[in-house]
């Protein structure tokens, strides 16, 4: 395998990224981005990586080696984020790289509650968050419809990760530490295992004919404060720990027929394989109730 860049790769999902990658792919070159510029200071993991933060800095970073993929993870949900977005999406295309993008089911918010969200629909978002991801994918498709490029839309990744405290550390370290979560109701999505995750995208990086939108997630789907609360009992704590404030309706259940189409069905899983998952990773299971 050619060498992978993967931009913003000190994060959460560029460490699991990162790790599937080599798991397919055990002698794979990686570079990842960062903004801080102490890099004597970062944990080096799986990846090497080079200081990067305007268009500039990405477009020099492509042009070092012959890469055969681009993992755009960046955050920078502004003005200067889909500037670098288009240049460096524009580069890939040049060189024949293939491009991968990090969306979201955010670009998606804007849809009735109980619409149907499948991959064909286009982006229609009313936060601001969701209105630069629908940006960003309307720029692959309207000006680049026919070139290589992956847009990955997905709601809510669970595990863990040792860059920062993840979601369910969060969630957790609050409960050991008797704390009550509350949680808006009407919040609906589905929760795929970060590994899971992971090597459901590079199954599709490594799938040249799949091209375009696809949805990651389980094949079910539950209200947040269901979720959470499945989750706190599972750690052996009281679901009374997790509490109703107020309603928030927003619908943020994937359909992932496209990605089980080019999969064959490899990744079909469900919430309750995610709330397994959880319970046995090593460092989340030191914070089951004692």
């Amino acid at each position: 395998m050619s060498p992978v860049l993967i931009l913003g790769a000190r994060s959460w999902i560029g460490f699991r990224l990162t790790e599937a990658i080599l798991k397919n792919h055990a002698q794979a070159v990686i570079l990842g981005t960062t903004t801080s510029q102490n890099l004597k200071s970062i944990q080096k993991s799986h990846a090497d990586f080079e200081f990067a933060q305007s268009s500039d800095d990405f477009k020099k970073i492509l042009k070092q080696n012959n890469y055969s993929t681009v993992i755009n993870l960046l955050r920078g949900e502004d003005a200067a984020g889909l500037e670098i977005h288009r240049q460096v999406a524009t580069e890939c295309f040049k060189e024949g790289v293939r491009y991968v993008y990090a969306s979201s089911a955010l670009a998606l918010d804007g849809y009735d509650f109980n619409q149907i969200l499948t991959e064909d629909l286009p982006a229609k978002s009313i936060t601001p968050y969701g209105q630069f991801k629908g940006a960003c994918e309307d720029y692959l498709k309207d000006i680049h419809p026919n070139d290589d490029w992956l847009a990955l839309r997905f709601s809510s990744i669970q595990g863990w990760s040792p860059w920062k405290p993840s979601r369910n550390e969060a969630f957790l370290t609050k409960l050991k530490d008797s704390q009550v979560v509350k949680v808006s109701r009407g919040i609906k999505q589905n929760r795929l295992y970060d590994e899971i995750f992971a090597q459901a995208v590079v199954q599709l990086i490594n799938k040249p004919t799949a091209r375009g939108i696809f949805h990651l997630g389980t094949v079910d789907q539950s209200e947040e404060i269901d979720f959470l609360q499945a989750v706190a009992k599972t750690f052996g704590y009281a679901e009374s720990g997790v509490q109703a404030d107020g309603e928030r309706k927003v619908n943020l259940s994937l359909s992932c027929n496209r990605l089980h189409q080019a999969t064959a069905n490899q990744w079909c899983q469900t919430e309750a394989q995610t709330l397994a998952a959880l319970v046995q990773e090593p460092h989340l299971s030191l914070l089951i109730k004692n």
